[in-house]
């Protein structure tokens, strides 16, 4: 397997021929671009395009004719995230060049040969920025900045990719949606950096300064996304064998639109035709709770709509969102194809499980604490009978949308292999952390069997069960073992 040449210390998958790649010296881990001959015009038919983020909608996106046609460069910055099987049978279609949308010198050269940059890339997943908010900051506010005074010295044409939660939410039995008036603002914590990334093109961008424009688009779905969003992880769950989690009682509410619909409207000759300095909403009039959708989903997969489990909510979860995308359908005539979610939701299903070999591996990194900072949902504790099994089960392991289950001797013994694999079918655990021990150590000299089989056995039974179940084993040991 080939790495990239810009980090082999990172050993990414590089399914891209060299041909097929851009060379760019200094650039950082952030980046793609579409680009043709020169040419600067402010409707679509434009003949180079930048299209920087490595998202469903980048990656969809992509793969529109507009793009295709105009031989453009597209970049995104190579995170957890990014995937570059999602574009690896373009090779000849597109131009890729990796790099870092917040590398001013590598994004002043890129814009510099381009006619429109579409300006997709953001951190966008909330419970990443409720525990580390700093890649949002750099890639939503510095890399945004970094774009903005690129197409600003070039009098290059932008359109931003914002997201509608910019607007807040909304009651559930509110009657009122986002339009264009609502003020922007972000009452909880976990994304204050996103209306700030909107507001540096916004309506202060004079079109005698920039050429741009902005859609706030509902949450999308459909193919090429990435599994930590709602409805994937729902999906590829199902096809793993686990069950569905859904935060709180899954009444919150969110627009639906589907990723295709989405990238229509911004590069079908829609948003990018939209006069300079307007907003645009992007919306499908999808409005489903989460709980609706995990059970369709279950549904529609062949599964009991109600086998699926409730996790502690999410601190700041917002209510609802909902679009008016009146005046983008009046001024522009788009129109969303996939009005039926169903019709929608079933096209995603299949897609997913027709390409598993894109993403079993994002499901593998996803699962556990430990590995790669990704979110646990599950935590079952040994041995809770004694002082540490105890107080891991405190409060403090409680997490946002993490449960707890503390299991004492008497509700498991982890020396007999039906308790051990029955336990794990029943509570599904992300991770077991073992806290059962033989710790009488005058005892143990006299009874070395009985110590064996809860320090050696026991564990052993634990991992092998967790290596069937798909979770992760935490062995708490002592320092008698040195």
């Amino acid at each position: 397997m080939a790495v990239s040449p810009l980090d082999p210390a990172l050993a990414i998958p590089w399914p891209i021929p060299p041909q097929a790649r851009r060379s760019v010296d200094g650039v950082g881990q952030d980046a793609a671009l579409l680009r043709g001959s020169p040419r600067s015009e402010e409707r679509c038919d434009f003949s180079s395009l930048a299209a920087p983020g490595s998202s469903a909608p980048t990656s969809c996106a992509t793969r529109s004719s507009t793009v295709q046609r105009s031989r453009s460069p597209s970049w995104t910055r190579l995170t957890y995230a990014a995937n570059l099987d999602s574009i690896a049978d373009l090779v000849g279609r597109i131009e890729f060049v990796e790099g870092n949308i917040a590398d001013a010198a590598l994004m002043d050269r890129l814009i510099a040969d381009t006619d429109v940059v579409v300006h997709f890339a953001a951190e966008s997943h909330n419970d990443n920025s409720l525990r580390d908010p700093s890649p949002f900051v750099t890639t939503n506010l510095v890399g945004t900045y970094t774009i903005l005074e690129a197409v600003r010295r070039h009098r290059k044409r932008l359109h931003h990719i914002s997201t509608d939660e910019v607007y807040g939410d909304l009651e559930l039995d509110d009657p009122r949606k986002f339009t264009r008036t609502r003020p922007t603002t972000r009452p909880a914590p976990t994304a204050r950096r996103r209306p700030a990334r909107t507001c540096s093109c916004g309506p202060g961008c004079a079109p005698s300064v920039w050429r741009a424009t902005i859609s706030n688009c509902s949450n999308n779905y459909g193919p090429y996304q990435h599994i930590e969003k709602f409805i994937p992880r729902q999906i590829t769950n199902v096809l793993a064998g686990l069950r569905p989690k859904l935060y709180g009682v899954g009444a919150n509410v969110r627009d639906w639109i589907h990723v295709d619909d989405h990238n229509a409207a911004v590069l079908g000759g829609r948003s990018t035709q939209g006069r300079i300095g307007e907003t645009y909403l992007i919306g499908a009039d999808g409005e489903r709770s989460n709980r609706d959708v995990v059970e369709t989903i279950l549904e529609l997969m062949g599964k009991p709509r109600d086998a699926y489990d409730l996790v502690t909510d999410r601190a700041g979860h917002d209510l609802r969102y909902a679009i008016d995308s009146s005046k983008l359908r009046a001024e522009l005539g788009w129109e969303p194809v996939y009005r039926d979610m169903r019709a929608g939701l079933t096209q995603t299903i299949e897609w997913y499980r027709a390409n598993r070999d894109w993403w079993e591996p994002q499901k593998d990194s996803c699962r556990g604490p430990l590995r790669r900072g990704r979110p646990v949902t599950r935590w079952l504790v040994t041995g809770a009978g004694g002082q540490l099994g105890h107080h891991l089960a405190c409060p403090q392991l409680r997490t946002a949308g993490e449960t707890v289950a503390a299991l004492t001797h008497d509700e498991l013994d982890i020396c007999r292999p039906e308790d051990v694999d029955a336990v794990m079918a029943a509570h599904q655990p992300d991770v077991v952390v073992n806290a059962a021990a033989y710790t009488a150590v005058d005892a143990a000299e006299t009874d070395e069997a009985a110590a064996f089989e809860v320090n050696a056995t026991g564990p052993e039974l634990l991992a092998r069960a967790l290596a069937r179940h798909g979770g992760r084993l935490v062995q708490v040991s002592t320092d008698y073992v040195f």
